[in-house]
């Protein structure tokens, strides 16, 4: 029960589904949850990180329109320099000489942090007929400052988080490795009493876990 309200909380909160299904299988199944653990730090480092390849993409469509390449061309040639995003849909429209307001709402979505403002670009171009190329240009500038003040930012809180995640951490290694040497088991086996205590341990190991997190995230925002 107090399992389920820590749950309950978590979702309150607003921790990500994934993260306590990870800790639940980390309560039940310690090396699974361990591994589990491993392979999203693992994921954590190598994830390209998506502001990234819009300023590419921005930069790209600029450089296309001063080329003096149309509007449509310039988006879809850009969207094949940078096939990491989600722009397949985006420049299928443009070769197939959809008009640009059609363009803007799959482009908003295909760019997570930059979409709105390329989107009304791409609508105030469709509109007016006028050049955009150094608004894609400024765009490009905006992204790059957006992606330069987050790395500031994470390079501020990196001993703050790395701790956070060191005392979310060490909680579950240590139910891991109690999981292994049979002591949860042996808990298990004193009846009722050992298992209430271990529900209230892991309630207050989840609920633990779930506050490092939802502070991590807090601060990456």
């Amino acid at each position: 029960m107090l399992i389920a309200l820590g749950f309950a909380w978590g979702l309150g909160i607003g921790v990500p589904l994934v993260v306590l299904a990870a800790l639940a299988v980390a309560i039940y199944k310690p090396v699974f949850g361990l591994l589990g653990l491993c392979a999203v730090l693992i994921l954590e480092r190598t994830r390209v990180r998506p502001g990234e390849d819009e300023g590419a993409f921005l930069q790209a469509v600029a450089a296309e329109l001063r080329s003096g390449a149309a509007v449509r061309v310039a988006i879809a040639d850009a969207a094949d320099r940078v096939p990491s995003l989600l722009l397949a849909r985006t420049a299928r429209l443009a070769r197939a000489g959809r008009p640009l307001d059609e363009l803007a709402e799959p482009l908003n979505a295909a760019l997570v942090r930059n979409g709105s403002l390329a989107a009304a670009a791409v609508r105030i171009a469709g509109r007016t007929g006028g050049k955009i190329a150094d608004t894609f240009d400024e765009l490009a500038l905006v992204a790059g400052e957006d992606m330069e003040l987050r790395g500031e930012t994470r390079a501020a809180t990196a001993q703050a988080r790395l701790s956070a995640w060191i005392v979310g951490g060490i909680p579950i290694a240590y139910l891991a490795y109690t999981g292994v040497s049979g002591r949860l088991s042996a808990l298990v086996d004193t009846g009722a009493v050992g298992i209430g205590v271990l529900s209230v341990g892991g309630a207050l190991l989840l609920g633990g876990v779930v506050t490092v997190v939802a502070i991590v995230r807090r601060v990456q925002q």
